[in-house]
């Protein structure tokens, strides 16, 4: 099997210019595939192995679900139970979702909000000073400040903050953190040793890969970002050996030798689907596509396949399996955004369910999807471009707009003027306010593509400037910061 797959997955490596890129699959619990390709430090040279150490992102969803169903079998949770009737003052805008909203709901993305990807940089470039848990207690506060973009329970929204906010939850629930929960209830049972949520710890193997970005079209490094503060959602560093031996507990139903960590009740509940996803379908090449708890369920050569991806700061994941044929494939690479590993992982699946020469199919299916961002990115630079006017100029001296600008949900953005120059300062991060087109002006933020972002002020009449509003979300009204 592995000289059938070494030229197709080089293929795939080279066509997405991964820097480095390690896969495994099983087949009956034994190890059919291991390839190994490039670096995980392109100037060291040094090799990209399974034992090499990526942050696997959002594939941490799937360990929160599993979480989620070790605490219900143990009767200190409920899949259906109101958050309200573990934290009284839960709230959030939508009320029928403030009195509703369950774990369920929170771990299938049908809470109503829309993706909140701008706030996931909070770590980008800095070492956290605590374990986030602080941070993760306040998110929930926050979410009573958070406009819904769609009827709670009415639609599938990708959601990383709501999240992060049922770690939150479970957390609350059982007064210990995140991460020590991870690591007493599967880690350690299933002797994950290299994974961990701390990247200090990941760096002191000597076997973290250095995540790598497509800069002007060529690949170069870029910054890391500790992410212990959305560790729920996407804070999971670990290696392709070991990711295969969580695909293999979701194969043997949550048993792992001879103990059952996860009830077979409590995975058939995580791995059946609870909401559909259409927009999501693009991600297995078509076909109806639905979400479980942490995990994505779609059709492969007539089969279901169970999968779910991570894409975060420079790294990429892929980890799939097929319950009837008892196949898995897990695909790790340390390049941001890139659609290389679900082709190489698809393509692993394809091979094992005896369907060959797919690799172009792959090849050209996911190379149009990375197109169309590519294409959506440009329209939006263009777009943002025509709205520009700098000789519109504001009606204010640009001093006027110094202050403190301050939303209850997304925080202050602090504006000062060093005399020739406005700064923008949010969580942590200055960037300068270009002039754009009147009381508008153009910046950055902290996102992880770090794009464009143009921010309002507005006044009373001819009076002092009051507020910004500023798009720091989208798909719902502007948020509007009001000047303290």
């Amino acid at each position: 099997m592995k000289n059938l797959l070494h030229h197709p997955l080089q293929q795939i490596n080279e066509a997405f210019q991964l820097p480095g890129m390690a896969a495994l699959a099983i087949h009956n619990g034994e190890i059919t595939v291991r390839e190994e390709f490039g670096y995980r430090d392109l100037t060291a040279k040094l090799p990209f192995t399974t034992d090499t150490l990526c942050l696997v992102a959002s594939a941490t969803k799937s360990f929160t679900a599993g979480l989620t169903g070790r605490l219900v079998d143990r009767g200190l949770v409920e899949w259906t139970r109101p958050v309200r009737h573990y934290l009284p003052n839960f709230k959030m805008v939508d009320q029928f979702a403030t009195r509703e909203i369950t774990l369920e709901d929170m771990l299938c993305h049908r809470s109503g909000l829309p993706w909140h990807e701008n706030l996931l940089a909070h770590g980008v470039g800095r070492e956290c000073s605590d374990d986030g848990r602080a941070f993760r207690a306040d998110l929930l506060r926050r979410l009573a400040y958070f406009e819904p973009s769609s009827p709670f329970r009415a639609n599938f929204v990708y959601q990383d903050v709501v999240f992060t906010c049922a770690g939150a939850i479970l957390e609350h629930i059982t007064n210990e953190p995140y991460e020590t929960l991870i690591d007493q209830q599967l880690l350690q049972p299933l002797n994950l040793r290299d994974s961990t949520f701390e990247r200090s710890k990941a760096r002191a193997t000597g076997r973290l890969a250095q995540p790598f970005g497509l800069i002007d079209g060529s690949v170069g490094p870029i910054p890391f970002c500790d992410t212990r503060y959305f560790a729920p959602s996407a804070g999971l560093y670990s290696t392709a050996t070991e990711m295969i031996e969580w695909v293999k507990l979701q194969l043997n139903r949550g048993r792992h030798h001879d103990r059952q960590l996860i009830s077979k009740a409590g995975m058939a509940w995580i791995h059946r689907p609870h909401v559909v996803a259409p927009n999501a379908a693009a991600m297995f090449g078509g076909g109806l596509t639905t979400y479980g708890q942490g995990w994505f369920q779609n059709a492969l050569h007539g089969r279901t396949l169970i999968a779910h991806g991570g894409s975060f700061n420079g790294y990429r994941t892929f980890m799939g399996f097929v319950p009837e044929e008892n196949i898995g494939a897990v695909v790790l690479t340390n390049l941001n955004v890139t659609e290389g590993v679900s082709a190489a992982g698809l393509l692993i699946l394809d091979h094992l369910l005896g369907i060959e020469n797919t690799v172009d199919e792959r090849i050209a299916h996911f190379q149009q999807r990375a197109q169309w961002f590519a294409t959506w990115e440009e329209q939006q630079k263009e777009a943002f471009m025509a709205g520009q006017n700098p000789a519109n100029r504001p009606r204010h001296a640009l001093e006027a707009y110094q202050g403190e600008y301050t939303h209850p949900g997304y925080g202050t953005f602090s504006i000062t003027y060093d005399g020739s120059t406005l700064q923008q300062t949010y969580d942590g991060r200055t960037f300068p306010l270009n002039l754009y087109n009147g009381e508008t002006f153009g910046s950055r933020f902290q996102t992880t593509e770090n794009r464009v972002l143009p921010m309002t002020f507005t006044f009373e009449s001819s009076g002092p400037v009051t507020a910004v509003r500023v798009p720091i979300i989208e798909d719902i009204p502007i948020p509007r910061f009001v000047r303290d």
